[in-house]
């Protein structure tokens, strides 16, 4: 009896641990496709928790939906000022549902700022 419970955990942490690299797998690639970006997923594979790859992939998402598509430098009177545009539809998506906009960040969809 207690092989077969030894054995049916060991199971079932394999089947887990699994589970979570195709998460974080599938995580990376969503994040990869929807803002274009090319990201080293071989990186820190070492063994976490769920909770701790999900907040590794929260910051992941929030740095490359902040990473912005081009940025032009203006100086004026001595002062430097700095404007990101926003091209990526998933990107400004990000930007508006964690409110995340500021004066330096333009968003530009489809013609209208």
């Amino acid at each position: 009896m207690k092989n077969i419970v030894l054995t049916l955990v060991a199971t079932l942490l394999l089947f887990s641990c699994k589970s979570t690299k195709n998460y974080e797998q599938k995580e990376i690639r969503r994040i990869a496709t929807n803002y274009q970006a090319i990201i080293n997923s071989d990186i820190n594979r070492s063994s976490k928790s769920r909770r701790d790859i999900k907040r590794g992939l929260e910051m992941l998402e929030y740095r490359v939906a902040l990473s912005a598509d081009s940025i032009v430098f203006t100086t004026q009177d001595g002062q430097t000022h700095v404007d990101s545009f926003y091209y990526n539809p998933h990107k400004i998506q990000y930007i508006r549902q964690h409110s995340l906009i500021t004066p330096g960040k333009i968003l530009m969809t489809k013609g209208k700022p």
